[in-house]
Formats: structure tokens, C-alpha cells, sequence
């Protein structure tokens, strides 16, 4: 009953690490292996192997940001 529960667990802690999100205008880098690997992900879910493979959003939109109100 204890390798079953084990197994159980050890998937649950896998797929939990393994799914992540890339968020809207931003793109992912990967480092696997502690070596960053070629090319980008777009936005979206990915799967990615947990304490092997770690990742970065990147944004690449354009942000503008408005300063008002500050007295000079």
C-alpha cells in the first residue's frame, strides 16, 4: 500500500512543476541544465521537466508609463 501511495505522490509533485504558463506579451526562455537553450516559447501553457529544465517570462510588449501630478 505504500509504493502505490509513493508512485501517486511522486507523479502529483511532477506534473505540479512540470506545467507552467508563458502570460501575454512576454516569452519564455529556458535553462536546462543550468545551459540556456536555443530559441523562445510564445504565450501559452508549456511542460518542462521540474528541478532539470527552469524558465523566464520575458515581456516584449511595449510599455508606457504616465507620470501626473508631480509638483516640479
Amino acid at each position: 500500500m505504500i509504493i502505490p501511495t509513493l508512485i501517486i505522490a511522486f507523479i502529483i509533485f511532477f506534473l505540479s512543476g512540470a506545467i507552467h504558463k508563458i502570460e501575454e506579451g512576454h516569452v519564455g526562455l529556458y535553462w536546462v541544465g543550468g545551459a540556456l537553450r536555443n530559441g523562445i516559447t510564445e504565450p501559452g501553457y508549456h511542460m518542462m521537466f521540474p528541478l532539470i529544465t527552469s524558465f523566464a517570462n520575458i515581456q516584449v510588449s511595449v510599455q508606457t508609463d504616465r507620470v501626473e501630478n508631480i509638483p516640479v
